[in-house]
C-alpha cells in the first residue's frame, strides 16, 4: 500500500447501466471519496488531485462499470 501523496491526473470513465441523465461532477466527487477512504490518495483536494481531465460518463448496459486511472505527476 502507497496512497499518492502528491500531484496526480486522475481521469474516470464511468459507464452506465441505462442512458438517464446523471451528474458527472457527483460522480467525480464519489469516486474521489471512495479513493480517499480506501486510502489510495491521501486527500481529493487541489494539492494532490490536480487534474481530471477526459473524465466522462458514457453507456454500457451489459457491463456498468466505473475505470479509474491514477498517473503521478513529474515535477
Amino acid at each position: 500500500y502507497s496512497s499518492a501523496a502528491s500531484d496526480v491526473y486522475k481521469r474516470q470513465v464511468f459507464y452506465m447501466k441505462t442512458r438517464r441523465k446523471c451528474d458527472l461532477s457527483n460522480c467525480l466527487e464519489a469516486a474521489h471519496d471512495l479513493l480517499v477512504k480506501g486510502r489510495i490518495l491521501a486527500d481529493d483536494n487541489y494539492t494532490i488531485i490536480e487534474s481530471v481531465d477526459g473524465s466522462r460518463v458514457k453507456y454500457d448496459k451489459d457491463n456498468p462499470r466505473t475505470e479509474i486511472t491514477i498517473e503521478e505527476l513529474e515535477e
